[in-house]
């Protein structure tokens, strides 16, 4: 069996906020090829902080990350660095164009895609996600869950290698959720998903590091220590509703 190979590694690395309180301690991990990993935590756990340090947004106090073997805190080449793409948590941080086609347009002249070709490309990107038909809405007239796909679609547009993405199913009704699952599971690029949903990371994800006061305390395969409530309440953490059943709780008791 062909073993997938390591394109983001995560090394030693550490935040602190200006009142010199830590956000994250030393963290350790690498992504493979393909591979979808969910980041889970309670709120405060560093989640968001980290995600914005793999994307660039924000400078470590130390340690550094590597995509493909390209340190991304310690080069000038900004094309390396937008090869991990994120998709915030509120998309209305990332929609800012008249339509949704010239939004994911946005990322396509970024690459150097010729004008005449914009439109056509951005319609490949949204029929990926099968948003297609929300071409000429405009972005601000869309659902939570509409946006967030577009969202996505203008993030993939610029072709990252390492998808990022920041509660992807936050305040979604059923239905849309479940669209959104549904994406996830399909898209062919590596993510990295942070999340409280621990339904969704279970169903997206094949791995799982659990953050807790700024560090890893648990790296597993999915659905591991996903069904251990002890830990799980140690962290600020509830079981996934489906293991929250009498039986579920019964199996997780084993």
């Amino acid at each position: 069996m062909t073993v997938a190979p390591v394109v983001l590694q995560v090394r030693d690395l550490r935040h602190h906020y200006e009142d010199g309180a830590a956000t994250l301690k030393g963290i350790d991990f690498s992504v493979r090829e393909g591979e979808c990993l969910g980041i889970v935590g309670a709120n405060g756990a560093g989640k968001s902080t980290l995600l914005q340090l793999l994307a660039g947004c924000l400078e470590p106090d130390s340690g550094d990350v590597w995509l493909d073997g390209v340190s991304l805190h310690h080069t000038s080449n900004d094309k390396a660095r937008r090869q991990i793409g994120l998709v915030f948590q509120d998309a209305d941080d990332q929609l800012f164009m008249p339509t949704v086609w010239e939004d994911v347009a946005f990322g396509l002249a970024a690459r150097g895609v010729a004008t005449a070709a914009l439109k056509h490309e951005a319609m490949a990107v949204l029929r990926t996600l099968h948003a297609a038909h929300l071409a000429e809405r405009a972005p601000h007239r869309l659902s939570g869950g509409e946006k967030r796909v577009v969202a996505t679609a203008a993030v993939l547009a610029m072709a990252p290698r390492v998808l990022v993405l920041d509660e992807p199913t936050a305040a979604l009704d059923p239905r849309a959720r479940r669209h959104w699952i549904a994406l996830l599971k399909e898209m062919p690029v590596t993510r990295i998903v942070a999340s409280h949903d621990l339904d969704m990371v279970l169903d997206v994800c094949n791995r799982v590091l659990v953050l807790h006061q700024g560090g890893i305390v648990r790296e597993s395969v999915v659905p591991g220590c996903l069904r251990d409530a002890a830990f799980l309440r140690d962290c600020g953490l509830e079981l996934p509703l489906r293991y929250g059943t009498e039986e579920g709780s019964a199996c997780v008791a084993k």
